[in-house]
């Protein structure tokens, strides 16, 4: 995932009661240094303790690590959102999300 600036976003605001909105509070922004992230699914582990997954090239990482259990036909899910900045660039234009997947 790539980002804009922050400052091209509007502030998080719930439309509906059941809405999540999720903003980041303390963030570190460095202007030189665009902001990325990766959303990593992975099978629950056995043992029920989640590895974070470090970005690579990410020099700040802020984690979302969330559980998806009990989901009928799906095995229990672990979900990691990172989010961070690593080495100097320019902010790009549009946001953007790529799909990768493997076995």
């Amino acid at each position: 995932m790539t980002f804009v600036h922050p400052s091209r976003y509007r502030p998080p605001a719930k439309k509906d009661e059941n809405d999540y909105d999720v903003g980041i509070v303390g963030y570190p922004l460095d202007e030189g240094r665009p902001m990325y992230g990766g959303i990593f699914v992975s099978p629950w582990p056995v043992d029920g303790t989640m590895s974070r997954i470090q970005v690579k090239n990410m020099m700040f990482q802020s984690d979302i690590l969330l559980a998806f259990r009990n989901l009928g036909r799906t095995p229990d899910l672990a979900l990691q959102i990172a989010i961070g900045h690593g080495p100097e660039g320019r902010w790009p234009n549009l946001p953007a999300i790529a799909v990768l997947a493997r076995k």
